[in-house]
């Protein structure tokens, strides 16, 4: 199981004072870049993304409409999403990924059917699946998602299947007994009043 973290609901990376605590806890960064085109809102920056410091993975999800662009000119991370409903945008951005031989997965929106997923002629490394719209931190969970989790498991065994999007205690353990295997958190962790203790809390509840 790995834990995810999204500085999102924290601002900007340079002037978040909970980033290196949360940092810590978490088994992994992740990373949003947001044009205010595909998603109406914008997040870090390619700069801000290039120059954040982890000894932990870097995870990074385009939510872009030129997402072979964006990932061109990125140079800190171990691994990048863009979403299938870019389209031919997705097809370029995949095939840049596999020539250089970069880490990629697919994203996928709540209201997009997984056979658009299936239908890639290439296996991702990850399969980002959101349990809630896109864009915005905070949102509810869609109860949705745990149905397809077990169809992304079935068409694909062996992948990284990240579940971004309403995540706390309860959903994290429900994704997780589906074989979901990465969780992307922020807001339930940051409101926690004691955090190594959620964190911990967290883990042990899955394993019951």
């Amino acid at each position: 199981m790995n834990i995810e973290f999204s500085p999102l609901c924290l601002g900007r990376l340079d002037k978040c004072n909970l980033l290196d605590e949360m940092h810590e806890l978490c088994d992994s960064l992740h990373l949003d870049y947001m044009d205010g085109n595909f998603v109406p809102n914008k997040a870090f920056s390619i700069e801000s993304i290039n120059s954040f410091k982890s000894n932990k993975p870097i995870h990074v999800h385009l939510m872009c409409k030129e997402p072979k662009l964006i990932a061109k000119q990125l140079r800190n991370f171990d691994s990048v999403s863009a979403h299938i409903e870019t389209c031919e945008k997705f097809t370029e951005f995949m095939q840049y990924m596999i020539k250089n031989k970069f880490n990629w997965g697919v994203a996928i929106s709540p209201e997009t059917e997984l056979e658009k997923i299936f239908k890639l002629n290439n296996e991702p490394s990850r399969v980002l699946l959101m349990a809630v719209k896109p864009g915005y931190s905070g949102q509810p969970f869609l109860s949705r998602t745990l149905e397809r989790i077990i169809k992304i498991r079935e068409f694909w065994p062996n992948i990284d299947i990240v579940v971004d999007g309403g995540m706390h205690k309860k959903t994290i353990k429900e994704c997780h007994s589906l074989e979901a295997n990465s969780f992307v958190i922020c807001t339930d962790l940051v409101k926690s009043r004691n955090k190594s203790q959620y964190i911990k809390d967290l883990k042990e509840n899955i394993q019951r």
